[in-house]
């Protein structure tokens, strides 16, 4: 068990969860920013009901009336929080980044098996005399290597025309 946690495909596991945790973490911070701001916009709102009609009511009503001192302190706040609610909520709305892939893992997994497997084919030992002894197993040795070789070919120039 313990091997297996050391291997490279868990590493790069590892790697792919770290890319995940960090897309989401990117869009938790969007939708953080978007809560602070709608909430700013309450208390907006509340200093509006507040503030507004307790101090400026007073001195409107007594220049314009009471009727123009109502509309221009109720419309006045009423403005400031709505520009907060649209752009909150546009904030919101706002497409979110694509999931990342996990394209550079596998291809860092590809070249760490490919690696040991090729020098457990060529380590001198029982295996290499018994494949040196059996024409057929050299001939599907042979036919295995040239069909790896070809597909890390055909994938490395399929990744790079993508890029």
């Amino acid at each position: 068990m313990a091997e297996r946690l050391r291997s490279p495909g868990a590493a790069l596991l590892r790697s792919y969860g770290e890319d995940v945790r960090d897309w989401a973490s990117g869009i938790t911070k969007r939708y953080e920013i978007a809560a602070l701001i709608l909430l700013a916009s309450a208390f907006a709102i509340l200093v509006a009901i507040g503030f507004g009609i307790a101090a400026l009511f007073h001195f409107v009503a007594l220049r314009y009336g009471e009727y123009t001192a109502f509309a221009i302190l109720g419309g006045g706040f009423a403005v400031v929080a709505l520009v907060g609610i649209v752009t909150g909520v546009a904030l919101l709305k706002r497409r979110l980044p694509p999931m990342p892939g996990p394209q550079r893992q596998l291809g860092e997994l590809r070249r760490s098996l490919a690696i040991p497997a090729v020098q457990q084919v060529f380590k001198p030992g029982d295996r290499t005399r018994a494949i040196a002894r059996d024409p057929v197993a050299q001939i599907i040795l042979a036919t295995a290597a040239a069909l790896a070789l070809g597909w890390i070919v055909a994938v490395t120039r399929n990744s790079r025309r993508g890029m």
